[in-house]
């Protein structure tokens, strides 16, 4: 009987707490509790040590691949861009 009146006041207890959610005030909430978690990371701006200068970027295989990708495809937008632009 213990067992069951308890199994029922845990139910009772788990269904007040999702009807009394309200999901826009919660996330709201949830945003102002942790604001850091949701803004966009810092811009990494590269600080030279005495003289350095980037002459070359190196990145482990699959970055450097996605890199590559990435420089590929931004050299044909470029280029369409600058055909539409001529034209």
């Amino acid at each position: 009987y213990n067992l069951e009146t308890s199994r029922h006041e845990g139910l009772d207890i788990i269904e007040n707490a999702v009807d009394n959610l309200e999901p826009r005030s919660d996330k709201q909430r949830f945003m102002e509790m942790y604001p850091a978690a949701f803004c966009p990371p810092m811009k990494f701006e590269f600080q030279s040590h005495m003289g350095d200068e980037v002459c070359q970027v190196s990145a482990q295989q699959p970055v450097q691949a996605e890199l590559m990708l990435r420089y590929q495809q931004l050299q044909s937008r470029l280029t369409t861009l600058k055909i539409e632009n001529e034209e």
